[in-house]
């Protein structure tokens, strides 16, 4: 009877958490994914840029959502867990919600609410770029990434991966074709494509 009753725990243990693992991954359109290569890109092991997850899974986000959520709460209504699995579907659920919300946490601190930003510096620039190939809020981390390592950015003010437009302030006396084709060559490391540039606005010297 130990012996069934080891079983059933062992078997409650990990199946579970895979479909946990599963629907938190779908509610985010596996941005964890895309995180991870931003990470193996960062360290110069590979270069994929976008992944695509979310091209195909962002339009079903919605969908996806509603289902895990029903679920979550089907477990917990009628699944009636015992007091030890109880724990671990308490676990298991705050995994799945932090999988499921991770695009809204990034977009968050990708804000200019948390991103903080020096005040612009005299006669700075501030640029639009087109940027293609992002299709996430981890893509949009990855491309700030890319423009905070180019020489004269000042910052990155705005970015979003929906339009491919990114807003960043840059010293006008430093800021030329050279520092372009740098930006281009950077983006393009990354699996990252630079269309095209703008001055949106002119800040001059009035700080």
């Amino acid at each position: 009877e130990n012996q069934n009753y080891e079983c059933e725990e062992s078997s409650y243990s990990y199946l579970p958490l895979f479909g946990h693992l599963i629907a938190g991954l779908a509610c985010s359109s596996c941005c964890i994914l895309q995180l991870g290569l931003n990470i193996l890109s960062g360290l110069n092991v590979v270069h994929v840029g976008c992944a695509g997850f979310n091209k195909i899974l962002g339009p079903l986000r919605p969908v996806l959502r509603a289902v895990t959520f029903a679920w979550l709460g089907g477990l917990w209504l009628f699944g009636r867990p015992k007091q030890q699995a109880r724990r671990r579907l308490f676990f298991h659920t705050l995994f799945t919600l932090a999988l499921a919300v991770l695009p809204e946490v990034l977009r968050l601190s990708n804000s200019s609410l948390f991103v903080g930003s020096p005040p612009p510096p005299p006669s700075s620039s501030l640029l639009e770029v087109n940027v293609d190939g992002m299709g996430c809020e981890a893509c949009e981390v990855a491309v700030r990434s890319v423009f905070e390592q180019v020489s004269g950015v000042v910052a990155v003010e705005e970015i979003d991966y929906k339009t491919g437009k990114v807003n960043v302030r840059v010293k006008s006396k430093e800021w030329g074709s050279i520092e372009e084709n740098e930006l281009a060559r950077a983006l393009d490391s990354e699996g990252y494509g630079f269309t095209s540039s703008h001055t949106a606005q002119l800040q001059k010297d009035d700080y």
